[in-house]
C-alpha cells in the first residue's frame, strides 16, 4: 500500500538564531567580512570605494569582478574646469585564509628605486606621461607603490597547511589583481587617445594592483653566505613579468596587519604627486601629447 505523502515527516525549522549563525560562519569564510573592511579603510584615507566592479579579462576576455577598486582624484586647488587632473586608482584582490600560508620568494633587487617606480606603472601612457617627465626633472623620489626595497619579491606561492603541497590561491590572487588593473588601464588610454586631437586628457590616471591577505604571509630568501631565512612578514613588493612586456609591474602584496602602515605609505605617494606632478601636470600632458599619440596602440 502507497505511503500517504503527507504522512511524511517535515524537516525541522531553524530557528533564527541558528539560521543567523550559518550564514554568518559562511560569510566569514568566503572573506566578505574582510572585503567590506577594507573597503571603509580605503574610505577612511580619502579614496572613493567601489564594491565587486567588473572588468573584462585582457586573457580571456570574460568577465570577471575585483572585489575593491580605490581611487583618489587630485586636482590642484585653484583648478578650472578643463584643468587636467591626476587619478591614482588601487585595484585590490581580497584573501581571506586559515588553511594557506603564502610565501614571497625574494632576492636581492638589481633595479634603481627610480626605475622601478616607473616600471611600476601599468600601461604605456601613464609611463610616457609621467615616466619620462619624472626623468628629467627633479620629480626623482620613488613612490612606495612601486618603489623596491634592498629585496624583491619575484615569485609567491601559497602552500596548504594541512599536507604542505602547493594551492593556486596566491597566484589567482595576484593575476586578478594585476588583470583588472590592465583592463582598466587599457580603458583609460582609449579615453586618452580619442581625447588628443581636441585637448589632450583632463586625468591622467595611474593603476596599482594590490592583493590583501587576513592570513599568514612569509618571505623567503638566501643570506649572503646562502643560508635561507624565512620571515614573516607585512607587506612584499612582488615584480611580475608579464610575457612579451619591456620591464615587470610591481605588485603590492600586504597583509591584514599591515593595512594601516600601507595606507599610511600611499598617503604619503598622493603627497608626493600633489607636490610634484600636479603643479605641472597641463604642461606635462601638452608635452607627451604628441608622444603617446605617436605610440602604437
Amino acid at each position: 500500500m502507497a505511503k500517504d505523502k503527507s504522512a511524511r515527516a517535515k524537516p525541522a525549522e531553524r530557528d533564527a538564531s541558528e539560521v543567523r549563525a550559518t550564514v554568518e560562519a559562511a560569510l566569514d569564510r568566503h572573506g566578505f567580512p574582510f572585503e567590506l573592511e577594507v573597503g571603509r579603510a580605503f574610505r577612511g584615507a580619502r579614496f572613493f570605494v567601489q564594491h565587486a566592479v567588473l572588468y573584462s579579462d585582457p586573457e580571456t576576455k570574460k568577465v570577471r569582478e575585483i572585489d575593491v577598486v580605490a581611487t583618489e582624484t587630485l586636482r590642484l586647488q585653484d583648478a578650472k574646469p578643463d584643468d587636467p587632473s591626476l587619478q591614482l586608482t588601487l585595484t585590490v584582490e581580497c584573501k581571506r585564509t586559515a588553511k594557506d600560508a603564502w610565501v614571497v620568494f625574494s632576492s636581492p633587487r638589481s633595479l634603481s628605486a627610480v626605475s622601478a617606480s616607473l616600471m611600476g606603472l601599468p600601461g604605456r601612457v601613464a609611463a610616457v606621461v609621467l615616466g619620462t617627465y619624472a626623468s628629467e626633472t627633479a620629480f626623482q623620489a620613488p613612490l612606495s607603490l612601486f618603489a623596491i626595497g634592498q629585496r624583491a619579491g619575484h615569485g609567491i606561492q601559497a602552500i596548504q597547511l594541512d599536507n604542505q603541497s602547493q594551492s593556486p590561491g596566491a597566484y589567482d590572487a595576484v593575476r586578478s589583481a594585476l588583470n583588472a588593473a590592465e583592463a582598466f588601464t587599457a580603458q583609460f588610454e582609449r579615453r586618452f587617445r580619442s581625447a588628443l586631437p581636441r585637448r589632450g586628457s583632463p586625468t591622467i590616471e595611474l593603476f596599482a594592483p594590490v592583493v590583501l591577505l587576513d592570513g599568514s604571509l612569509f618571505e623567503y630568501s638566501l643570506t649572503e653566505a646562502g643560508k635561507p631565512v624565512l620571515s614573516e612578514i607585512d607587506r612584499a613588493h612582488l615584480l611580475w613579468y608579464q610575457s612579451g612586456a619591456p620591464a615587470p609591474v610591481v605588485i603590492n602584496v600586504v597583509r591584514r596587519s599591515g593595512l594601516d602602515a600601507f595606507l599610511k605609505d600611499v598617503a604619503e605617494d598622493t603627497d608626493r604627486l600633489r607636490k610634484g606632478v600636479l603643479p605641472s601636470l597641463r604642461e606635462i600632458v601638452t608635452k607627451f601629447s604628441s608622444q603617446v599619440a605617436s605610440t602604437p596602440d
